[in-house]
């Protein structure tokens, strides 16, 4: 009755061997190194997030939400340059629920600079859009999306004249794609 303990021992010690012999596993994909590495610049705060950027009149822009611990987030505009911020300015008075805060510019003999963001009221997201004056204030804040329901994930494109919005709505359970003028 020896027999099997020895057959157990010579099968563990063969299987040992078998794995040591494998070839290393090659990863599945392979990528090259990068040809250039763009420097970029952290924002001060951890907590900024989900931004977005333009050009405007020469100048590059960026929109992003900051998140305040207790009372929630904000939504931001500014200009950074290589020393620390040259402009910064908050766009939203009430702290809450915001998302995907979006710059874009109309072309034309008079450009303008446009914010748009979602935020969360009385338990639906909606979707607002400010033209910004000279002082980077917004003149008049539409409601873009005025529907029951999550209205969502907007894009926006100037063109034609205007602005073009599409997003992502919840009607009654329903996800259907909404673009408007």
């Amino acid at each position: 009755m020896r027999t099997p303990p020895v057959i157990l021992i010579v099968f563990l010690l063969v299987q040992a061997g078998l794995a040591g012999a494998q070839d290393p596993i090659e990863p599945f994909h392979f990528f090259d190194d990068a040809e250039k590495t763009i420097e970029g610049q952290l924002f001060e705060d951890p907590l900024d997030h989900e931004g977005d950027v333009a050009r405007f009149n020469g100048e590059t822009w960026v929109t992003w939400l900051s998140f305040t611990r207790g009372e929630g987030e904000r939504v931001w505009i500014g200009r950074h340059g290589k020393n620390g911020w040259i402009f910064r300015k908050r766009m939203t008075d009430q702290p809450g629920a915001y998302g995907n805060p979006t710059l874009t510019v109309t072309k034309g003999d008079d450009p303008t600079l446009w914010l748009s963001y979602e935020f969360e009221e009385g338990g639906q997201w909606e979707i607002y859009a400010g033209e910004l004056n000279d002082r980077f204030d917004v003149e008049k804040k539409i409601k873009i999306s005025d529907s029951p329901g999550a209205d969502i994930d907007h894009r926006v494109v100037a063109a034609d004249g205007g602005l073009w919005v599409v997003w992502q709505s919840d009607r009654e359970g329903q996800f259907d794609i909404v673009v408007g003028k």
